[in-house]
């Protein structure tokens, strides 16, 4: 996975991305890359060629994501578990939950990213106010996981 390490930093090192409906500019953090290149995302995914396809369609797919949930950046409690009850752990930070689907070789993923989006009163939004710190390929399915799917082929 290194030679995907190298290509996929190369590819979104320092390129910013503008969200839909101008929603703002972002990044797209070496840590996520590493996270969702890691052997056990890989272990974890349907197979690694699907995986990769993913990752290579990224901003295509932000792009026609639903931004689903967002919410501060809550501590994480002692069961290790992130929750309103315990309080925000980063005052200028928001979480946003988005998700995507890729529809690859007739077979519908659906992705999961995290981006966090930087609160500075005393700045105004920069191209780097919204980084995407988490990319998940979730299980495939069957049934559309959106009303359009971003097509590809991994031929």
């Amino acid at each position: 996975m290194s030679a995907a390490r190298k290509w996929a930093r190369n590819m979104y090192h320092g390129k910013v991305f503008d969200l839909p409906d101008d929603g703002g500019r972002y990044i797209i953090s070496n840590t996520a890359i590493d996270k969702y290149l890691d052997a056990t995302a890989i272990t974890n995914s349907d197979n690694a060629g699907i995986h990769l396809s993913a990752l290579k369609e990224l901003p295509q797919i932000i792009s026609q994501s639903i931004d689903a949930e967002v919410h501060p950046d809550y501590k994480k409690g002692e069961n290790g578990v992130r929750s309103e009850e315990n309080g925000v752990d980063n005052d200028g930070l928001l979480v946003h939950r988005m998700y995507g689907a890729i529809n690859i070789d007739g077979e519908t993923y659906r992705v999961k990213t995290t981006m966090h989006e930087f609160l500075n009163k005393s700045f105004p939004n920069t191209p780097h106010s919204y980084e995407v710190t988490k990319i998940e390929l979730i299980e495939s399915s069957t049934a559309d996981a959106s009303s359009s799917p971003l097509n590809v082929s991994t031929n």
